[in-house]
């Protein structure tokens, strides 16, 4: 779905639940592929029964209850590292249940 703002501020955040994070599992001298990442975030999502999940800070797998027209809250943003987030921004996905790849 894209890249969107997050906020600083704990209490207002779109997805507060990190249920994994991969980010030693990464290769940084090659990152020319991370989907890897955001396939594993699906999987999870989808055993926990969520429809949207965010990666963000190069790694970390984020649910929410209530991302559904939340995660534009903040707007979008320009700076997040391939598929896999930022320190602030993160990347929305929708979990596509017939999907090959997960």
């Amino acid at each position: 779905l894209g890249c969107f703002r997050e906020t600083k501020r704990r209490h207002l955040r779109i997805f507060p639940i990190v249920f994994q994070n991969y980010i030693h599992n990464i290769n940084w001298s090659d990152m020319s592929d991370l989907s890897y990442v955001v396939q594993a975030c699906a999987r999870e999502a989808i055993t926990r029964r969520y429809s949207y999940f965010a990666v963000k800070n190069n790694g970390e797998c984020r649910i929410s209850p209530y991302a559904l027209g939340k995660y534009r809250k903040f707007g979008r943003a320009s700076n997040c590292v391939e598929v896999v987030g930022g320190p602030w921004p993160f990347m929305v996905y929708m979990v596509n249940r017939q999907s090959k790849y997960l």
